[in-house]
């Protein structure tokens, strides 16, 4: 068994708008995400399941040409291979779960 605190796992900078936190094993990631507002991911698809929960903001997703906005304690699952996109309304933190290890 491995414990895990949001507070000693390291933050890693993506840009002026966005940083992750990263926990891995051997089958799944999750990853946790500070977006500030107008922080953006572009359009993009993966082969695994993804489920991203709003821990806290407002997050607009576009799911294979779906929109939807979520806040904290909302929850999305976004099935293999779709095409999606995030943009931060808010500042925000967004926790996905990636059914295979993500870097």
């Amino acid at each position: 068994m491995k414990i895990y605190k949001w507070q000693d796992v390291p933050e890693e900078r993506l840009n002026s708008l966005a940083s992750r936190q990263m926990i891995h094993s051997a089958t799944m990631s999750v990853i946790r995400r500070r977006l500030s507002k107008g922080a953006v991911t572009q359009p993009h698809q993966h082969a695994d399941d993804q489920i991203s929960m709003i821990e806290c903001g407002k997050v607009r997703f576009v799911v294979a040409g779906e929109e939807c906005i979520l806040t904290g304690g909302g929850a999305l699952e976004i099935a293999p291979n779709a095409p999606h996109s995030v943009e931060a309304l808010e500042d925000s933190v967004v926790i996905d779960v990636f059914s295979t290890p993500h870097s």
